[in-house]
């Protein structure tokens, strides 16, 4: 299932290849899901945390999602470090910068 924002979607797609996680792992999906409330990861969040991983200046990612570079800063740093560490996928780069670059 998609949520129709390719960050989002691609964030999801690192952060369970992180954990292995499978369709099958309801009970370990859930408690996922709930770290993931518990931590007030937000799908605007989930952008952030993408664009930032690839590369994409604070700066940079701030003018993407039409926002101050400060509301990045800050929504980062209250965001628990579990949520910043994601693997690096290879053949992701090219597809994200190519499908979020005429966003604003």
């Amino acid at each position: 299932m998609q949520s129709g924002d390719p960050l989002v979607d691609l964030y999801i797609y690192h952060y369970v290849h992180k954990y292995g996680l499978t369709p099958g792992d309801e009970a370990e999906l859930r408690n996922h899901a709930r770290r993931m409330a518990d931590g007030k990861l937000s799908d605007r969040k989930k952008q952030m945390v993408m664009l930032l991983h690839y590369r994409i200046s604070q700066a940079d990612a701030a003018r993407r999602l039409g926002i101050e570079r400060q509301a990045v800063f800050k929504a980062l740093t209250a965001l628990p470090s579990e949520f910043h560490q994601l693997p690096n996928l290879s053949g992701f780069s090219v597809y994200f910068l190519t499908s979020t670059e005429n966003t604003h």
